[in-house]
């Protein structure tokens, strides 16, 4: 699907949901709009009995995307798996994998596949739980970490940029909420590829004195990571147009 992510032309969602029950998710909220629709995934799900937002897999649909990349006429950035997140410890079948300690899934290991298999397209992964993730996935794949608490969440840039090795490492810092602590978190920031700054975008968006408590907060962030060299992809909810800080890795 074409999308209006800023930062990738399309998503993907051969597998959806997750279990994390998370503040500001967007996704739980689309999932449960799109339940009502007969055609979807996530009516199935509610029809079944369960949440529409129950992690689950379509081998079908993963097909259905390896076919529309080998017909693509120019290379895409794909944000695969935008209502979902693929490392968690969802009841995903797992396989043994030989020096793997813990057995993967077999989502992701199928995932790594379809990854493999389209060089000329940008995969990018993003997760709350980077430890669940394989360790090695291809140079077109990368594989970020959602934060939006640094107090709480920094653990998650420090496992990714220890056990994940991909063609670029990033993180999402979206939306920004509570974001003071940032630059006091700054050991890993300089061995990330590339991070993403928004804010949030819902119902609840700030307004006012707490929209510029946090465009300073975004200011800070965003001028810790030019002295230490990564390249910031500021969204235009933070600045507005104005901003000229948008690098893709």
């Amino acid at each position: 699907m074409v999308s209006k992510i800023d930062w990738c032309t399309h998503t993907a969602n051969p597998f959806h949901g997750c279990e994390h029950e998370c503040e500001f998710c967007y996704a739980r909220r689309f999932a449960h709009r799109l339940a009502g629709n007969p055609r979807t995934a996530y009516h199935a799900l509610r029809q079944m009995g369960v949440d529409p937002f129950t992690p689950a897999y379509s081998r079908a649909a993963m097909k259905r995307l390896d076919d529309e990349l080998a017909r693509a006429r120019k290379p895409r950035r794909v944000f695969l798996g935008s209502m979902g997140d693929l490392g968690g410890a969802w009841p995903y079948e797992r396989v043994d994998y030989p020096g793997v300690e813990e057995s993967p899934t077999l989502v992701q290991l199928e995932v790594r596949e379809l990854i493999a298999s389209h060089p000329r397209h940008t995969f990018l992964l993003l997760t709350k739980n980077p430890a669940g993730l394989l360790e090695q996935w291809p140079d077109n794949a990368h594989v970020g970490v959602s934060i939006t608490d640094p107090s709480t969440e920094w653990h998650r840039v420090q496992v990714l940029v220890d056990q994940v090795r991909a063609g670029v490492l990033w993180a999402s810092v979206e939306p920004l909420a509570r974001a003071r602590a940032y630059a006091m978190c700054a050991p890993k920031w300089g061995q990330l590829d590339w991070v993403v700054i928004g804010l949030e975008t819902g119902p609840g968006r700030p307004k006012g004195e707490e929209l510029e408590a946090r465009r300073d907060c975004a200011r800070v962030l965003t001028g810790h990571l030019m002295d230490v060299g990564v390249p910031v992809f500021v969204k235009e909810n933070v600045f507005g147009k104005v901003s000229r800080m948008r690098q893709l890795p």
